[in-house]
């Protein structure tokens, strides 16, 4: 009868070894995004990163790859309220006006103060890395 039962065992693991879901844990496709980093932007930042993951605090501002698909419904949102995303939003917002219609180097300064601020309050900007994580975002 134990021989009966370790056999069942054994074909159940087997069937269950063989499904789609199991042979993508295999590859490691079970985690991964289904959204990739659709922004050039991400995509450059992510580029430029070394890529070394962190555990996000509660003052990082944090750009998404993965929470701002439009089928996603309210979770698409989350960031829009995270504390660090409201504190980098209000910093740009002394910032009015089209930007794209000042002259770069207008831009860069204009960039490198909301750095600063970010910076001096220990702030970090972190990007998420197409596996979920996240990792610091390059400034330069």
């Amino acid at each position: 009868t134990h021989g009966l039962i370790a056999l069942s065992a054994y074909l159940a693991l087997r069937y269950i070894a063989n499904t789609p879901w199991a042979k993508d844990i295999d590859h490691g496709r079970q985690f991964t995004s289904a959204v990739g980093p659709t922004s050039d932007f991400l995509k450059r930042e992510m580029s430029k990163s070394s890529l070394r993951p962190t555990l996000p605090r509660k003052n990082d501002a944090m750009f998404s790859i993965r929470y701002d698909g439009e089928n996603y419904g309210s979770i698409n949102r989350f960031m829009d309220y995270h504390p660090g995303n409201l504190r980098l939003d209000s910093i740009i917002g002394h910032f009015h006006g089209n930007m794209r219609a000042l002259p770069t180097s207008v831009q860069e300064c204009i960039v490198q103060t909301i750095l600063g601020e970010m910076k001096q309050e220990d702030r970090r900007i972190l990007v998420q890395t197409g596996d979920g994580g996240w990792t610091v975002m390059n400034p330069s």
